[in-house]
């Protein structure tokens, strides 16, 4: 029995969208930003590998800041969806982690021709950056798929550093971050809820199983009274942290507590 010859349109035969793939490629143009990153979160999320590798190669940032945004954004949606297939999961860390040792590498062996700086963000420390280009989001999965002991401690320090101001690094000691079902400390709830201004968040920690848990429940209603606007503070109810709202008046009592789960 003679094979049947395959159709071309059964082939799975497509140009990379990377940045410069083709002579007629323009990056920044609306034709190979922003626009390629919605085809490609299509085809990434049938687990293929081009366009996951497309989508990391996007955002480093060679193609604009918004295109980058998009393509990290994109893969972090793709990579905590439960409803995709695994594959999609495993395929974006091998690539965010591959793509991290690429540039690791190229830092090391050229260090005078490097990529230039991904624009800082608010809060976020300017030294131990990292492979440039590399959003945070995107080092973090890298971390997470990292085989090696110390290059994801390598990447626990980096996030670190980007994350936390100095003084809280100092107090927390080495990071953890990449620890599997970790308890977030109360240093670094305190750094990443430092410049809160529509709703400052009180530095006295709340833990339940406190014997003056009471006592520090009504000297923070007594606050909030004396400040005539609400307060917030951090609960650890034991093994999970949750927000406590204090916005009480002399007239009554009302409490909010908001649960991340």
């Amino acid at each position: 029995m003679m094979p049947i010859p395959q159709s071309p349109t059964h082939a799975l035969s497509r140009p990379s969208l990377r940045p410069n793939p083709s002579p007629g490629f323009r990056s920044g143009s609306p034709a190979s930003g922003v626009d390629h990153v919605g085809q490609l979160v299509s085809w990434a999320s049938n687990a293929d590998r081009t366009a996951i590798e497309d989508l990391v190669q996007f955002s480093l940032g060679g193609s604009g800041q918004e295109t980058a945004k998009a393509a990290t954004q994109a893969l972090l949606v793709l990579y905590g969806d439960s409803n995709v297939n695994l594959r999609v999961r495993e395929s974006i860390g091998a690539a965010v982690y591959a793509c991290f040792l690429r540039l690791e590498r190229a830092d090391q062996q050229k260090p005078s021709v490097r990529w230039h700086p991904a624009p800082k963000t608010d809060g976020e420390s300017t030294a131990h950056r990292g492979p440039a280009h590399m959003p945070t989001e995107t080092l973090y999965l890298a971390g997470c798929d990292a085989t090696d002991t110390s290059t994801r401690s390598a990447i626990e320090r980096q996030l670190q550093a980007r994350c936390f101001p100095s003084a809280i690094q100092g107090r927390v000691g080495e990071p953890d971050l990449l620890a599997f079902n970790r308890l977030v400390r109360s240093e670094e709830l305190s750094g990443a809820s430092a410049g809160f201004q529509a709703l400052p968040v009180h530095r006295t920690h709340l833990e339940t199983q406190a014997a003056n848990f009471g006592n520090q429940v009504q000297e923070l209603d007594a606050f909030a009274v004396r400040q005539k606007k609400p307060v917030a503070a951090y609960l650890n109810t034991g093994n999970h942290w949750v927000a406590l709202i204090l916005d009480s008046t002399k007239e009554r009592k009302r409490y909010l507590i908001i649960d991340s789960h």
